[in-house]
């Protein structure tokens, strides 16, 4: 026990009893790092993990690539954390979450290259609250079905968020012609503010940055259970909703409840704000703008 002058840091397991990591900048500014492995908790799996694990009150400026890799995870906590790149640095996620269940992340501030959060394959239950995104690629959930072997991700909460200035708000991906079947169900966004973003609720099935992907068979990823509710602001582009979804497997139940998106005007003056669908089964409650196509 003691303090100590350090570079960065590598944990491997297997620990044998609970762990505390204090990190200090100074005695204005602190930064602490608490992680907790339950007595042989690692020796009943087949693969390493972290469980019972918390990040709270960090700051991680112009990180290469992931800021913060949640990865095979249980019980994770992240809160109060400050995360920025510049908007314009490629692949520098803020918070990339893959194959873990009860992840909750509150009180963030994201602002980098690429998505704030990230959410992958593999995840259940996980809630995200009282987080400043922006700039950024938004909140996004995929890509999905890329690669064979993927599995679920089912249960997501996203509460009192903000996005402001970003690519993308509230994002579902999955890749055309998807080696294997997976879902990405029960999602519920709720109390969402948008300020100039570009694509603010979307649905892309058809996802994939490559010319090669033009033809390819449709996504076999089924989205569905899909709700939001009370996301209002301001939308940089005249569609502000945009559901793309897969011809084989149309998203079900996807529900619009009191949105208020207003398209902040082109060179010409047009206001307009518009919103598309395919392929996708739902319902509009309350009062929904733009126009819903559902």
């Amino acid at each position: 026990m003691g303090s100590y002058l350090v570079g960065p840091l590598h944990f491997k397991g297997p620990c044998k009893s609970a762990m505390a990591v204090e990190y200090s900048m100074g005695k204005d500014l602190r930064h602490d790092l608490t992680m907790n492995a339950p007595r042989n908790g690692v020796a009943r799996f087949s693969r390493c993990f972290v469980k019972n694990a918390k990040i709270k009150s960090i700051s991680s400026i112009d990180s290469k690539l992931f800021h913060i890799h949640i990865f095979s995870s249980e019980n994770f906590d992240i809160e109060s954390v400050t995360i920025s790149a510049p908007g314009d640095s490629p692949n520098t996620d803020g918070i990339h979450v893959a194959d873990s269940t009860n992840v909750t992340i509150t009180n963030a501030t994201i602002g980098t290259g690429d998505d704030c959060i990230s959410i992958r394959p593999g995840n259940s239950n996980l809630n995200i609250s009282n987080v400043h995104c922006g700039p950024g690629h938004g909140i996004s959930v995929g890509s999905l079905g890329k690669n064979s072997g993927e599995t679920d991700v089912v249960g997501l909460t996203v509460r009192n968020c903000t996005l402001n200035d970003t690519t993308n708000g509230l994002r579902i991906k999955t890749w055309q012609s998807s080696p294997s079947r997976l879902k990405a169900a029960q999602f519920t966004y709720q109390d969402i503010t948008m300020n100039n973003v570009y694509n603010p609720i979307i649905i892309d099935q058809e996802y994939c940055p490559y010319i090669s992907c033009a033809g390819k068979d449709p996504s076999r990823v089924q989205i569905y259970d899909i709700k939001f509710t009370n996301v209002k602001g301001t939308s940089s582009s005249a569609e502000a909703i945009k559901f793309i979804c897969s011809s084989s497997f149309p998203c079900q139940g996807v529900v619009l409840n009191d949105i208020d998106l207003r398209y902040t005007g082109d060179a010409t003056g047009n206001k307009t704000t518009t919103s598309t669908c395919a392929n996708v089964r739902g319902k509009s409650n309350g009062n929904v703008k733009p126009n819903p196509c559902i």
